[in-house]
Formats: structure tokens, C-alpha cells, sequence
């Protein structure tokens, strides 16, 4: 388990929470969806993340589709449209 990006507490991904935009934690943690906390390479549908898809952060590949990639390409997934590589956008 990891920390909350919006409230601190220590928790997994998906419960809820008052201090998130999306009303649950935001918990970053490898192989699971920061959004739901499903484990995860990102891509499928998830109800929980704002962009609607799995958002899972992995050094070396695409937070929100799931390839192996550099951050810059273009990504029909991503909110901003292009490949997110480390971190949520």
C-alpha cells in the first residue's frame, strides 16, 4: 500500500475520498491502476479515472494504454493525447 496523492492516508486505490477531485484515493503504486488500484498494465476501462481508462505508472510504459514506449507519441488513451511515461497527467 502507498499514500493518497490528495488526503496522505496510507490505502490502496479506488475508496473513497473527500480531498480527490475524483472523490476516491489516488494511489500511485507500480502495476496497479492509480484510480481503482486494479493490477494492471493500463488501457481497459475504468470507471473511477477521469479519462475513463485504467491509468497504471510503470518507468517504461504508457500510463494509460500500457506500451512499452517514450513519453511524446501519440496516445488515443491519454487526456492529453500523447504517450505518459513515470507519472499521471
Amino acid at each position: 500500500m502507498a499514500r493518497c496523492s490528495f488526503c496522505g492516508s496510507q490505502t490502496r486505490a479506488g475508496g473513497g475520498c473527500s480531498k480527490s477531485p475524483t472523490r476516491a484515493h489516488v494511489v500511485i503504486e507500480p502495476g496497479r491502476c492509480a484510480y481503482c488500484g486494479l493490477q494492471t498494465r493500463g488501457g481497459g476501462g475504468c470507471s473511477k479515472s477521469p479519462c475513463g481508462v485504467h491509468a497504471t505508472v510503470f518507468p517504461d510504459r504508457c500510463t494509460y494504454c500500457g506500451i512499452q514506449t517514450r513519453a511524446g507519441g501519440g496516445c488515443s488513451k491519454s487526456p492529453t493525447k500523447t504517450h505518459v511515461v513515470g507519472m499521471l497527467a
